[in-house]
């Protein structure tokens, strides 16, 4: 895994003279909605001027029982993600986020190795995602328990909308219908 944090615009870059790939990665998912417009700018600002190796949006948590769960503490540091709980006192989920090559790497290892078999018994047997999929939180909470710097910014005012669901899908167009 590299040992240095290399930054670069969203994108891919070829490290010369190595054959090596490297990026910084945005993130969101593809059937969630949310403001403000310059959330990427804060977390990729926060990354530049952090020595984290992953930064993500943190907003209040609609209805924990579907979503990831963070706990952070009071400086912006991610102790842990937690899945769908049934029940929780965490307040915050996560929308998107940011990270460095590190990140990538660690989860091309991961993803790899005989941990993911036993990762995703665990989810499957959990059924924490209908598909039975490995969900990209538990990647994440994978690399804070193997030491990854994993920090949060929370967007306190933010809003977001899960289209994914039939009730945020007509949530969203009734909004978007009245603009």
């Amino acid at each position: 895994m590299p040992c240095s944090k290399e930054l670069y615009p969203i994108g891919f870059r070829w490290v010369e003279g190595t054959g090596e790939l490297r990026a910084t990665v945005a993130f969101g998912f593809p059937d969630i909605i949310f403001d403000p417009d310059d959330v990427f700018d804060r977390l990729l600002g926060h990354l530049l001027a952090s020595n984290s190796d992953i930064v993500l949006g943190l907003y209040p948590a609609h209805d924990f029982r579907v979503m990831d769960m963070v706990e952070v503490d009071e400086n912006g540091h991610i102790h842990s993600l937690v899945l769908k709980p049934v029940q929780t006192f965490l307040k915050y989920t996560w929308i998107c986020g940011v990270w460095t090559s590190i990140f990538t790497e660690f989860m091309h290892q991961f993803l790899a190795s005989v941990e993911l078999k036993n990762n995703l018994d665990k989810f499957k047997e959990q059924k924490i995602d209908a598909q039975g999929e490995l969900p990209i939180g538990a990647v994440i909470q994978a690399a804070i328990e193997k030491g990854l710097r994993v920090e949060g910014v929370p967007f306190l005012n933010g809003t977001y909308i899960d289209i994914g669901t039939a009730e945020g899908l007509e949530k969203a167009v009734r909004m978007f219908s009245q603009r």
